[in-house]
């Protein structure tokens, strides 16, 4: 299966300190009416870290919800330094079907990601249970195309 997703610019919402007042007055129209995934993340120049990984049918209407999340609110508030960003992605499907599917593979896609990448994001879902280990060794693994260590939920 294809999942094409079409990336909005990052929308700031603030440093550490304003983050929790950015989010209070946030205004949702910012966001579209349309499927697709959305990550809290820490900006650091250039470089964005995800803190949280989610999805939604309607990425305004789930927004709302997240955001009124006060455990979800705090975990991105006490994450170390840098400036919070909202991505959103929106994904498209010919079929009303192919929608739930393609959330969730871009979902655990990007979830697997960023647990690869060592990042420590907050997501309980996707992220609890065991993880499996895949690990690439031997005199030539730094030539392999993929990272040395690999992170998958089964």
């Amino acid at each position: 299966m294809t999942v094409g997703i079409t990336w909005h610019g990052a929308i700031p919402l603030g440093t550490k300190a304003t983050f929790i007042t950015r989010i209070a007055n946030f205004d949702l129209d910012r966001c579209p009416e349309a499927a697709g995934i959305y990550i809290f993340a820490r900006r650091f120049g250039k470089t964005l870290q995800p803190i949280y990984i989610g999805k939604g049918a309607n990425l305004r209407r789930r927004l709302k919800t997240q955001f009124n999340n006060l455990k979800l609110i705090q975990a991105i508030a006490k994450e170390k330094a840098g400036d919070r960003v909202l991505l959103l992605g929106t994904i498209k499907a010919q079929a009303p079907g192919a929608i739930r599917k393609k959330l969730r593979l871009a979902e655990r896609t990007h979830v697997e990601h960023a647990l690869t990448a060592g990042y420590p994001i907050v997501n309980v879902q996707l992220t609890k249970g065991p993880i499996d280990v895949v690990s690439i060794i031997g005199k030539k693994a730094q030539n392999h195309p993929f990272p040395r260590v690999m992170l998958s939920k089964a």
